[in-house]
């Protein structure tokens, strides 16, 4: 279980990134962000040396979503609308290739309707809460809504299939739960109201949730 060294590594640096924030420290808050991301891949890479060989496919997928996360985290240390839409197509992308990952671990089941529902409903009441305030952005982030949906229903839909260990599954469940919540906040910071705190809340849910997929791996 050498790979836990990971962990207070990355709280660690997690919180170097929100106190340089909340201290105006840009250059050390844009490096120390970047950093984070990186170890965290560092995380989920290290399993390879755990891995039956061949490596397995999840595994890849994984490594691959954070690798594009990291090109989002990069984008959005600029604050222009297009550093911002770069984001976002790169987070895009990630939620893309997790969810073909989740789709790999635990293919398809009837009980998948339950989570699908629920997912479902949430996103209503999203879209009824955003919308209005979206403006030209509107296109671009109901896409984005509706695939980091479809990438936390594939994520809840694990904890359906009897091949996955529960601990594995309720990783990638919670990890995606706190993916969801970190993205509704950042919506809600940019475009409806200001939330205090708000890099502390967004990091700190992002981190956790990105550790805990990379977990995932082992």
């Amino acid at each position: 279980m050498q790979y836990l060294i990971f962990i207070p590594i990355i709280a660690s640096s997690a919180a170097v990134t929100i106190t340089a924030d909340a201290r105006g420290i840009k250059w050390l808050y844009n490096s120390a962000k970047v950093s984070t991301t990186m170890i965290i891949i560092g995380l989920a890479a290290f399993s390879f040396v755990y891995a039956a060989r061949p490596v397995s496919s999840y595994t890849i997928f994984i490594v691959s979503a954070l690798v594009l996360s990291l090109g989002g985290d990069i984008a959005l240390l600029f604050k222009d609308n297009r550093a911002f839409i770069t984001g976002l197509v790169f987070f895009l992308a990630a939620h893309v290739v997790y969810t073909i990952a989740f789709i790999i671990s635990s293919g398809f089941a009837v009980m998948d309707a339950l989570p699908a529902g629920m997912i479902i409903l949430l996103l209503i009441i999203l879209f009824r809460s955003f919308s209005e305030h979206l403006g030209k952005m509107l296109i671009p982030v109901i896409i984005y809504m509706v695939i980091i949906s479809a990438m936390v229903w594939r994520a809840f839909s694990t904890l359906f299939n009897n091949s996955i260990p529960v601990n594995h599954s309720l990783l990638i469940a919670i990890g995606a739960c706190f993916f969801y919540i970190s993205d509704i906040l950042l919506g809600v910071d940019k475009f409806i109201f200001p939330v205090d705190h708000i890099t502390f809340r967004n990091l700190s849910t992002y981190y956790i949730a990105q550790t805990m997929l990379a977990l995932s791996c082992f």
